[in-house]
């Protein structure tokens, strides 16, 4: 048996692959902002030539490159078609090891998984680099849209967000508040806009906060609005005045009710009081008749 110290592993390596490296990037994300250019980091190590080598930068979830240098030329043939023009290396720096990647016009689409892969006659080797795709949206805006279930109702909206953010609504201490759901939308650039409704009620402090975050490249917007307190009582006086409202309205309907009722009852009684009348004058009748009918 034949046992290899790292030493000897090494010293190993250099005799019978002389042109050993390693492929070395990132341990981060790269966070790219859209619409702009990135460069994702790659770089042998020992910092030989890359001129004589393969670079390929391709991505496990698509067939084809995102780009291909070989045989001391870029090669354009299996190339994505979403990367087309918009790809290039560093042809000096490959000289120096340097086998990076520049990514122009950055799209909602680039967002993922990369590979560096560069391959010597007899030695390769390769590095993940993960790309983060960044859209910082719009300030919020805090409207009212009303009185709701005893409170003001209030909405927040922002536009613009990628990748999708939170939506956050607190009070002046910054708990947390009950809200619905996130509504969100994407427009065609892939971009999100998000809304969040919270119905809220009057308190020592009728301060409200809207926090948009985006916790991947931690982004951070918010707006606060303040509540004047005769809004909330206004609310609470449309209530009461519901409330009224709604007492006198089943009063006046119960009122109607039982005079209809009264009236119908008395009409009956008429029209009970009528045919009696009319039994008794058919019954005369009859009687006049019969007498008739024995003087004949």
């Amino acid at each position: 048996l034949c046992f290899f110290t790292e030493e000897s592993k090494s010293q190993f390596e250099l005799l019978f692959f002389p042109e050993r490296f390693e492929v070395l990037g990132p341990s981060e994300p790269v966070v790219a902002v859209l619409g702009e250019d990135v460069v994702l980091p790659c770089y042998l190590k020992p910092n030989i030539s890359a001129a004589d080598l393969e670079v390929r930068w391709f991505r496990k979830d698509f067939t084809g490159s995102v780009h291909l240098y070989r045989e001391h030329q870029d090669q354009h043939e299996s190339q994505i078609p979403n990367y087309r023009g918009r790809t290039s290396l560093f042809s000096e720096e490959l000289k120096k090891g340097n086998a990076s990647l520049k990514l122009t016009g950055v799209r909602t689409s680039d967002f993922g998984e990369y590979e560096c892969f560069v391959q010597a006659p007899y030695w390769y080797d390769d590095r993940s680099i993960d790309v983060i795709i960044k859209a910082v949206g719009t300030q919020p805006v805090i409207s009212i849209e009303g009185y709701k279930e005893g409170g003001i109702s209030l909405v927040c909206e922002s536009k613009g967000w990628f990748p999708q953010p939170q939506v956050v609504w607190m009070d002046s201490e910054g708990h947390n508040l009950t809200a619905g759901p996130t509504e969100t939308e994407r427009d065609s650039t892939d971009l999100f806009t998000v809304r969040r409704r919270v119905i809220v009620l009057e308190g020592n402090s009728n301060s409200f906060t809207c926090r948009i975050i985006q916790q991947l490249v931690n982004e951070i917007k918010e707006v606060s609005t303040n509540i004047p307190g005769e809004i909330f009582q206004s609310a609470h006086t449309r209530k009461v005045v519901l409330a009224v409202f709604i007492s006198l309205a089943v009063a006046v309907g119960s009122g109607i009710l039982i005079y209809y009722f009264v009236k119908l009852h008395r009409k009956k009684g008429q029209l009970n009081k009528q045919k009696d009348e009319l039994n008794q004058q058919h019954g005369e009748l009859k009687n006049q008749h019969d007498e008739l009918k024995k003087q004949y």
